[in-house]
């Protein structure tokens, strides 16, 4: 009985961390890096390390992508346009990624095509 109440609050505190929250293009302005992966929100957390994956939000809907797979290999760089819908960031008219938890230096992305929770952190 203890377990389906801790699971049911669990469950509960999972929704109210997913609803919608308003994202203004102000917040998600500058560089953010995502430096953990989670099945599921509140999740276990997954390190990208030694992978780094970040996207620099510029006024306006544009901005950049960059990736790098390796400790030693050099980083992609790449051009990219954004924009908002609610609490949904849509890259290059295609890539959505829901904002679940929003934070001036912390938010957690849910990767709407896979499924998982992206962890990241603002760097400038």
């Amino acid at each position: 009985m203890r377990i389906k109440i801790l699971t049911l609050l669990l469950l509960l505190a999972q929704a109210g961390w997913a609803q919608n929250l308003n994202v203004t293009e102000a917040e998600l302005l500058g560089t953010w890096l995502h430096f953990s992966t989670s099945e599921t929100l509140g999740g276990k957390e997954k390190a990208l390390a030694p992978i780094e994956i970040k996207w620099t939000f510029e006024a306006g809907g544009r901005g950049t992508f960059s990736q790098k797979v390796s400790a030693s290999g050099k980083a992609w760089l790449g051009p990219m346009d954004w924009s908002l819908e609610g609490s949904t960031i849509i890259l290059d008219g295609r890539t959505r990624y829901t904002v679940v938890r929003s934070g001036k230096d912390a938010m957690v992305w849910e990767n709407q095509k896979l499924g998982n929770f992206y962890h990241v952190r603002k760097l400038q």
